[in-house]
């Protein structure tokens, strides 16, 4: 997968990295919208992705969940 940023830098990526963009069909993957500058998606994907883990720093991205006891 092929980005360009607003900078100018052209960012290859295997699409391995991203497998729910890799299972999309080659016409799904050309829907595609950015979301508030860093972000995109597909229409027919319902995962958004930054920028951020294109250039490889997907941890920074990642939910963590912590589990805590609610005391009532």
């Amino acid at each position: 997968m092929n980005v360009v940023l607003a900078d100018g830098r052209d960012i290859s990526v295997p699409l391995v990295y991203f497998p729910s963009i890799k299972k999309l069909k080659a016409e799904q993957r050309e829907k595609w919208y950015v979301l508030d500058g860093e972000m995109f998606s597909f229409d027919d994907c319902n995962e958004v992705f930054h920028v951020e883990q294109i250039l490889g720093k997907e941890n920074l991205y990642k939910y963590n969940f912590i589990n805590k006891k609610l005391k009532v």
